[in-house]
This record gives structure tokens, sequence and C-alpha cells, in this order.
């Protein structure tokens, strides 16, 4: 996959960010969703999100696949 050529990207399961911050660090074209199961963890990459000053890079909390089946056109 050329990430010059794609305009979104989702983390699914994203844990600490990695490799979704990395990516839209590396790629600021990236229009980057990073989705974990833990709130605790969703708290963390929005501070980290928020510190780092990123755009267009949100974290949410849900299950991955259930956000994923709920919005399967964004993924197409």
């Amino acid at each position: 996959v050329n990430l010059k050529e794609i305009s979104t990207l989702c983390d699914v399961g994203t844990g600490a960010g990695f490799p979704g911050i990395v990516l839209k660090i590396a790629f600021p074209n990236l229009k980057v969703t990073l989705i974990d199961s833990l709130q605790k963890r969703v708290n963390y990459l929005n501070e980290v999100i928020k510190n780092l000053d990123l755009t267009n890079l949100e974290a949410i909390h849900a299950r991955g696949e259930a956000r994923i089946f709920q919005n399967i056109n964004n993924f197409l």
C-alpha cells in the first residue's frame, strides 16, 4: 500500500497508538482513526494527540469490529 495515495487509515486495537500515530506523523496527509476497547488507553491517546498538536487524528473508545461494521462505507 502506498500511503501517499490514500487519505484515511483506521488503526483497530491501537493500544498505545502504534503504528497509527507514527504513520500520521510520517504521512501528515492521512486522516487517522485510532480505535481501542479500553477507555483509559483512549484517554492516554487523546493526551498524546493534544500534546503533539496533531490534526485529523482521533481516538475512539469502541470495540473495533463493532465500529467498523457501523461505518463500513467509510472503510471501503
